[in-house]
């Protein structure tokens, strides 16, 4: 019995041991993916006040881009499909090369307990569930020569909110990297509405699914 004991003592330590190391190794792409939404976008938390309307003070909305238009992305789950064919088919399914479980779940609990009371927060927390790890998994995908060629990626991502950097005037070569602010669908399957960023060298469709493959459950 005692040998017995020890027996499953061990074998508890060792799967411990085991979990440990899985939670702290980094992951596949479609584990990154999956990732961010489990232990980012469902920590997301917004503070109301049911009591106070909006009297802040607002930013200028002048010269800023609005969505003007939404309609059904019909064919997203056909594009999604046929995309996600041509990226594992050059970019190695097993690679591990994203950010650990440890790393995100330790991100998401202080976007848990940092609730959305205004602007500032709103634009913190995109910056952490969305432009950040986007553009990583750009930075790692443009490694793979057969993926950035298939997929155009070029230097890759740059997320720009500057409201200069999207003028006409930033449309210039700087040290060979060209940017160019353009208008892309974010929404998988209701509604698609319509934004601006700097993107790169890489299409529209590409960032539409990287962006959108993360909101589908």
């Amino acid at each position: 019995r005692r040998a017995d004991n020890e027996r499953r003592r061990a074998d508890s330590e060792g799967q411990r041991a085991e979990d440990v190391t899985a939670q702290c190794r980094q992951t596949t792409l479609a584990e990154h993916i999956t990732n961010c939404h489990d232990y980012l976008d469902l920590n997301i938390t917004v503070k109301p006040n049911n009591s106070l309307p909006s009297k802040g003070t607002i930013t200028n909305p002048q010269d800023k881009l609005v969505s003007s238009t939404l309609k059904p992305w019909t064919d997203f789950l056909e594009q999604q499909k046929s995309i996600h064919g041509r990226l594992y088919s050059t970019f190695p399914a097993d690679k591990q090369a994203f950010e650990s479980v440890t790393f995100l779940e330790e991100l998401g609990e202080r976007l848990r307990r940092k609730k959305i009371a205004n602007e500032r927060d709103l634009e913190s927390v995109q910056h952490n569930i969305l432009q950040t790890p986007v553009t990583n998994i750009v930075e790692i995908l443009k490694d793979q020569d057969a993926t950035k060629r298939t997929f155009a990626l070029g230097r890759g991502l740059t997320f720009d909110n500057h409201p200069n950097a999207l003028s006409e005037m930033a449309l210039t070569n700087q040290h060979n990297d060209v940017r160019y602010p353009i208008r892309t669908s974010f929404a998988p399957t209701g509604c698609a509405s319509t934004g601006t960023m700097a993107w790169t060298g890489a299409g529209e469709t590409w960032l539409s699914w990287l962006i959108a493959s993360r909101r589908i459950s």
